[in-house]
């Protein structure tokens, strides 16, 4: 999933790879939030109340070695929170529009660079 989106009302879980439409994620993913270790409060400024600049979504967990694997995602730097359609799976095609909270999927390299700034990230 390239774009994830949270409700800004209802914090419903959507993803999808448009700007303008994206699928509800059922059931729920765990979600977190979270910040590099040695980030400058500058850098991790709330830019939304109640959300987070970066959040890791757990794709699988591994109880036996305590691995969580996921992806990560940084808001979108656009205007917030954005009006687009989305689709609820009720057995049936049903689309509506929803304000979001978009954020964007970080490439590898991206986290890579940013590990080597701010260290470690916590989670």
């Amino acid at each position: 999933m390239q774009f994830l989106g949270i409700g800004y009302e209802n914090k419903a879980i959507y993803g999808g790879g448009t700007r303008q439409r994206m699928d509800r994620i059922l059931p729920n993913s765990v979600v977190l939030a979270f910040k590099y270790q040695n980030e400058s409060l500058n850098n991790q400024s709330t830019f939304m109340q109640g959300f987070s600049n970066c959040i890791f979504i757990e794709e699988s967990y591994d109880p036996v070695t305590r691995v969580r694997r996921g992806r990560v995602y940084e808001y979108d730097p656009s205007p917030q929170p954005k009006e687009i359609f989305v689709n609820e799976p009720r057995g049936q095609f049903s689309e509506h529009r929803e304000k979001i909270v978009k954020y964007q999927a970080e490439s590898f390299s991206e986290l890579s660079k940013k590990a080597r700034k701010y260290g470690k990230f916590i989670v």
